[in-house]
């Protein structure tokens, strides 16, 4: 069961910045979203450097936060 936990958990921050360039992508930041995306990026590491047991400490924090901003920013193109 361990190796199926270290494959999810390796998926996972495969994902993460994955998904962060698509919305980069989708929507490049103007003004000042510009400043927020290598704030998050060094929270990221941050996170990935704590290892798995440390790091959904910080996660639930930082990926809320990144949740709330791509809302404001989604409201901003509409």
């Amino acid at each position: 069961m361990e190796g199926l936990y270290r494959a999810l958990y390796l998926l996972a921050w495969i994902g993460l910045p994955l998904g962060v360039g698509l919305q980069l992508l989708a929507r490049p930041p103007r003004g000042w979203e510009g400043w927020a995306y290598p704030l998050f990026g060094l929270l990221f590491l941050a996170a990935l450097k704590r290892g798995p047991k440390g790091a959904p400490r910080l996660l639930v924090h930082v990926l809320g936060c990144y949740f709330l901003f791509e809302m404001a920013r989604a409201r901003e193109a509409w």
